[in-house]
């Protein structure tokens, strides 16, 4: 039995979005997921990463990445959130997502803004 590209395709993403999560688990980091952002609609209050459409919810707390406080098994140090920089498409971000469900869109509650080039994630 020969697959279809597209079925292919689908697994190859589940695989990765799930390899993802849980490299992101392990580097003990403050967000769930990664992805570079595609498209952002202020309107119509949503944003679209990785070809996934999330909420984008006025309260929405935006941090820049800082792999001294963010990178480590320690708990997260509270900061407060940044109101400086606008999401744009094309941003690797970490974000958190609530709401998430069978039939329903997630909302993305807390995003960091990560490097151009990545971050590297502790292994201590």
């Amino acid at each position: 039995m020969y697959l279809q590209s597209s079925t292919l395709m689908r697994t190859t993403l589940v695989l990765a979005v799930l390899f993802l999560q849980s490299i992101t688990a392990l580097a003990a980091v403050p967000f769930q997921r990664v992805g570079m952002i595609d498209r952002v609609d202020a309107q119509q209050q949503t944003i679209v990463v990785g070809d996934v459409m999330y909420i984008l919810p006025t309260s929405l707390r935006i941090y820049l990445f800082d792999a001294q406080a963010d990178n480590t098994r320690e708990p997260r140090k509270e900061r407060q959130p940044t109101t400086q920089i606008p999401l744009r498409q094309g941003m690797r971000i970490g974000f958190n997502v609530a709401g998430e469900g069978p039939g329903r869109r997630g909302s993305i509650v807390e995003v960091w803004i990560l490097p151009r080039e990545g971050f590297k994630q502790s292994t201590e």
